[in-house]
């Protein structure tokens, strides 16, 4: 074949091939500890994430199926909570503990945006899936055999998420397009930290400076309380302005773990400051992307 022949071949096989792979939609997902306590009847808390890649502009969520495999002997669900989105965007929403088989259960997590423009116009707007990870929910557990290590799965079987045909289904003609998903990011055999039976519990409430620190993305704060209490740590900018609730729940005397993930957050300086029995500490942290 002559150059010039075989270079026209190469500019053809080049403009097919280009669109092909630079407009590929698909949607990915991801489970991330939050919280993780280390002890028996713990907390372990989970969030689901999901992001669209190279999705076209009707990307309203007009519904979801998302299975989520775990052991129930060595954690036991509880509750979901902190949904990104609820009726108000037009969406009911639900996340069921389902026997699967033996020991495992599965949390069957539905959405549909079945009020999605109910009233025309755009109203309610829905959910729009964007280009990077935004938490979905947390899943609340109970943690059982801290000694063991803790399995979840979404299920590739029954994992369905699909868009409204046009953004915000307005107009509204209720129909949803399934997408291609690609495969979860799952937490496979994540140890659940047993903490030393001869340890002896906090003499005192106790704020330690999170690690690794500075973090990029993801950082640990551990805490101990001596009495069985309140506990609340919330995140702050460095203009000292509320950003997020990290724990606001009852605990017993013990140490634990806070998981977080800074995805969403720009470089900086951060403060974390943890409320107990009517005493506050504050501590600093930089995040460097």
């Amino acid at each position: 074949m002559k150059k010039s022949n075989l270079f026209l071949v190469l500019i053809f096989i080049t403009l097919v091939l280009i669109p092909v792979c630079t407009f590929s939609q698909s949607i990915q997902q991801k489970l991330t500890v939050v919280q993780n306590s280390g002890v028996n009847g713990g907390t372990f808390k989970i969030n689901l994430q999901v992001m669209g890649i190279n999705l076209p502009v009707a990307n309203t969520l007009g519904s979801a199926t998302i299975d989520i495999s775990y052991d129930s002997t060595i954690v036991r669900y509880i509750n979901a909570d902190t949904w990104a989105f609820g009726a108000t965007l037009g969406y009911a929403r639900y996340a069921d503990n389902i026997f699967q088989s033996g020991v495992f259960r599965k949390i069957r997590i539905t959405v549909l945006g079945s009020a999605v423009n109910g009233n025309g116009g755009g109203d309610p707007p829905g959910y729009d899936i964007g280009s990077n990870y935004a938490v979905w929910l947390n899943l609340n557990f109970i943690i059982l055999n801290a000694a063991q290590h803790v399995s979840l799965t979404i299920l590739n079987s029954s994992n369905q998420i699909g868009l409204f045909e046009n953004h915000s289904n307005d107009p509204n003609t209720a129909v949803i397009n399934p997408q291609t998903l690609l495969a979860p990011i799952n937490i496979i055999n994540f140890a659940l930290p047993v903490i030393n039976k001869n340890k002896k519990l906090p003499s005192s409430f106790q704020l330690s400076q999170n690690y690794p620190n500075p973090f990029n993305s993801t950082t640990i704060i551990e805490y101990g309380i001596p009495l069985k209490g309140l506990v609340l740590i919330k995140l702050f900018n460095v203009l000292g302005q509320y950003l997020k609730t990290l724990v606001n729940e009852e605990q017993s005397s013990g140490y634990y773990k806070v998981y977080f993930d800074a995805n969403k957050y720009s470089s900086g300086i951060y403060f974390y400051s943890i409320e107990y029995s009517g005493k506050k500490q504050i501590k600093s942290m930089i995040l460097i992307k």
